[in-house]
């Protein structure tokens, strides 16, 4: 009993350092935004941030920890601006999460590629690829059932999905 409740603990601890490790959470949480240099100085945590969102289910508890830094992050960046047109809310409205989750894949898009390369139906098209993915593990994620995304999962597979988007714009 007592080897197992050191190993439990020692477990845990190993699991909270690896996410404050892998996130950076302290140093994104104490960052202040004055300038574009401050956003810029933190991007690759937020991509970070990103990529843990996309791993991880809806309903662990720094989720809403990092959702907060991200959310922080896109308000005041000058690398992104993300358009949210009104298709979003019908795969949004059963499950808020996929809402970042979207916003995350524009995210990406748009910093891979750089803020002029990247077009709205590119960065729209791999939002949606990124909710996608994340639904299709909603047993796992924690999310509802929703015939919206069942629509927009239809149309990536009959490879109609981008003509769908384009109309969306």
């Amino acid at each position: 009993m007592k080897r197992l409740s050191i190993f439990t603990l020692l477990l845990s601890f190993l699991t909270v350092q690896g996410i404050s490790q892998d996130l950076d959470i302290n140093v994104l949480s104490d960052h202040t935004y004055e300038t574009a240099d401050d956003y810029a100085e933190v991007q690759d945590e937020i991509l970070q941030c990103i990529s843990w969102l996309k791993s991880n289910p809806v309903d662990h508890p720094d989720r809403k920890a990092v959702n907060a830094l991200v959310l922080t992050w896109l308000t005041g960046t000058p690398s992104v601006s993300i358009t949210l047109n009104g298709y979003v809310v019908e795969f949004t409205e059963k499950n808020p999460d996929l809402l970042i989750l979207f916003m995350g894949g524009w995210t990406e898009h748009v910093l891979e590629v750089g803020k002029g390369n990247a077009s709205e139906l590119e960065s729209n098209l791999k939002g949606v690829e990124v909710v996608i993915a994340y639904y299709e593990n909603r047993k796992t994620n924690g999310l509802a059932k929703d015939a919206g995304m069942q629509r927009l999962i239809k149309l990536r597979d009959r490879g109609e999905l981008t003509d769908y988007l384009k109309g969306q714009l």
